[in-house]
């Protein structure tokens, strides 16, 4: 049996770059020559209203907290959605109910968090006249927040059953490492959804929104892993329907 080569090891032709991005690709061009555009048939991440998905993060400095949020409040389609000491949340939600953003206001920061540019742009409208001084935007797009939680993992993925155990008990740990993923993402702080676990983020519109989108994300990526291999491996028994049952989404 030849040695596993995981995507994230140096490229064993010597180039001195990771395999995937190297001869995974060429191997495998012809079922991913369209992979950084179309990446999933059928299945390319976008808004509610069809926006292209990219998570948009903006910073604000601010002088006066309770000013701008009764401001903000002012404009429609905004409410609040929580007040607390350090800080308030605010969510914003157009006509049609497809959520477009929410707003985090503390005493001195203001982060306006969204999901498509257009909705950015319209943001910047509605406030331009408040009192906000930016300060940067960072851009995360649905792909690398994928790859991101994936990477640590995938090279374990790959790993074929060896000759000395049966089907089943390569199934069964493998199930079990599965379940201990999902169990782990469950309850794990991330980035996409305002710095909060999938368990928390499924309270507000735009928070589930952003959750469903991601599991469809994941269970595409997984998809077309499964594509490209042969054999009994790990992968084979991922299953996103773990995701949604343990946040009670259908």
């Amino acid at each position: 049996m030849n040695k596993h080569i995981g995507r994230n090891d140096p490229c064993p032709c010597g180039s001195g770059i990771k395999y995937k991005k190297c001869c995974f690709l060429k191997s495998n061009k012809a079922e991913i020559k369209d992979l950084e555009y179309t990446r999933f048939p059928g299945k390319r991440m976008s808004t509610k209203d069809k926006k292209e998905f990219i998570l948009l993060k903006t910073y604000y400095k601010i002088s006066n907290r309770e000013d701008i949020k009764n401001r903000i409040l002012k404009i429609r389609g905004f409410k609040i959605v929580k007040e607390g000491e350090k800080a308030d949340e605010i969510s914003w939600v157009n006509f049609k109910g497809i959520s477009f953003g929410e707003v985090y206001i503390a005493d001195k920061e203001m982060i306006f968090f969204t999901d498509a540019r257009e909705h950015l742009q319209k943001w910047k409208d509605l406030t331009k006249n408040i009192p906000l001084e930016f300060l940067n935007t960072e851009e995360t797009d649905q792909y690398e927040i994928t790859d991101r939680l994936f990477e640590n993992i995938e090279n374990d993925l790959f790993v074929e059953k060896s000759d000395n155990i049966s089907i089943e008990e390569f199934k069964k740990s493998a199930l079990k490492e599965w379940d201990d993923f999902y169990n782990m993402w469950f309850n794990l702080k991330q980035s996409y959804p305002g710095n909060k676990s999938p368990s928390e983020a499924i309270e507000t519109i735009i928070g589930k929104q952003r959750v469903m989108d991601q599991i469809d994300s994941y269970e595409n990526e997984m998809l077309h892993m499964k594509k490209l291999q042969d054999g009994e491996n790990k992968i084979k028994y991922f299953s996103a329907d773990e995701f949604r049952k343990r946040l009670n989404i259908k």
